[in-house]
């Protein structure tokens, strides 16, 4: 009996306590779904939805964010449990918020409202934007950017863009290292068509003189074989890209610029040629000077200083540039020396071709007066006339001896 009575007292004890934290803690729990549509009345995906409630004190709310998704829907639960025990606060509503791209809209919710579907609309309508090649072919897969969203084109090259209204937009296309920015002003009844240069490249290869190579052609992860006048790199989105170009076993990087659906690359075969190298004396110092050219029509090209370098037998310097002074004519200076220097002029091309020259400059060969050397199987006139002039001055002296004599 007594274990009846306690049990009844332990269930009137609870059932107070209760009670009392019933009207001491007033609370509320709401479940509902957000769905954001265009002006046009489709979805709109990637919409911030922000709900603002009273949560757990009086005078403070709190917020709870959320993105729409591909149906432009969102769906939230939310609680109120302030503590109404010096007043009651309770509030028995909540705000609902959609911002996008610097446009909102907002609405307010009712707690145990019979509508627990809220709707809000924004002022943008989804425009299309047709994207397309060179050739006038659809586009998959370009990137289409608006208010820092990107969107993506589908096989018929339409992106379908959300879009303020009654305003021009700036959007922006791209594709690879292709990318273009235009103004858009939308509309329900009709695209925007962007047209990039994108192209289906065809690439053809040469010598420097222009005449056709087979070898291999590579684009980043992309080889392909030249076995005939030319092979073709689909969808081709790079305005200055880099080729890694292989010909008999020698790999090169070339280096070109895309302006049309179709580009030669020149393989660059042979050195530079280093030749009429002259040296000349000043303020004691020894100037060397060769003509440096890289032969071919289609040369790459001399774009770095050509290098020398010299020894003597107490000094030696190696990587000396030589500057450019016209005609194909490069030149460098260096110490005047008592000791022979042996040196050696070295030209590189764009492609990496190389060639060397080298030479001794021998100083009991030098003037007292600057002059200049001709080392490479020049005959000096000078000389010869020097010679045949002093040959007539011995030729008469002797004719005047013998006279005197006879």
């Amino acid at each position: 009996m007594t274990k009846k009575i306690n049990l009844m007292n332990s269930i009137q004890f609870l059932l107070f306590l209760f009670i009392l934290s019933s009207s001491v803690f007033s609370y509320w729990a709401e479940s509902f779904n957000v769905t954001v549509l265009s002006k046009d009345g489709l979805p709109m995906k990637n919409v911030n939805v922000t709900v603002i409630y009273q949560a757990n004190r009086c005078g403070a709310h709190s917020e709870v964010s959320k993105l729409t998704n591909s149906s432009g829907s969102t769906s939230f639960s939310i609680m109120n449990t302030v503590d109404e025990s010096f007043g009651t606060c309770v509030e028995r509503i909540y705000t609902i918020r959609a911002d996008f791209s610097g446009y909102s809209n907002l609405t307010i919710g009712q707690v145990n409202g019979t509508d627990k579907n809220y709707v809000l609309w924004l002022p943008f309508i989804i425009h299309v934007i047709n994207v397309r090649n060179a050739a006038n072919v659809p586009i998959q897969n370009a990137q289409v950017t608006a208010y820092d969203v990107t969107y993506s084109t589908d096989a018929a090259g339409n992106g379908y863009v959300l879009l303020p209204v009654g305003m021009s937009s700036q959007v922006t296309v791209k594709y690879g290292e292709i990318s273009k920015s235009v103004s858009v002003n939308p509309s329900l009844s009709s695209s925007t068509n962007i047209s990039l240069s994108i192209y289906d490249l065809k690439v053809a290869l040469t010598d420097e003189n222009g005449n056709y190579l087979k070898g291999q052609v590579a684009y980043k992860d992309v080889k392909k074989e030249i076995t005939d006048s030319y092979v073709i790199f689909n969808m081709f989105s790079d305005p200055n890209p880099v080729f890694y170009v292989t010909v008999n076993g020698v790999t090169k990087q070339v280096k070109t610029s895309v302006s049309s659906d179709n580009i030669v690359l020149r393989f660059d075969l042979t050195p530079p040629i280093i030749s009429d190298i002259q040296t000349r004396i000043s303020d004691n110092r020894l100037y060397i000077s060769a003509s440096i050219v890289d032969p071919g029509r289609y040369a790459s090209g001399i774009t770095s200083n050509p290098l020398l370098s010299y020894e003597t037998n107490s000094s030696s310097q190696a990587g000396l540039k030589m500057y450019f002074v016209g005609n194909n004519r490069y030149e460098t200076s260096i110490p005047l020396s008592s000791e022979e220097i042996k040196y050696t002029i070295t030209a590189t091309d764009a492609q990496g071709n190389k060639d060397s020259y080298s030479d001794t400059y021998s100083p009991s060969f030098k003037p007292e007066k600057e002059v200049e050397k001709v080392t490479k199987g020049q005959f000096s006139w000078i000389t010869v006339i020097g010679i045949f002039i002093f040959a007539i001055v011995i030729y008469f002296i002797y004719q005047k001896i013998r006279e005197q004599t006879q």
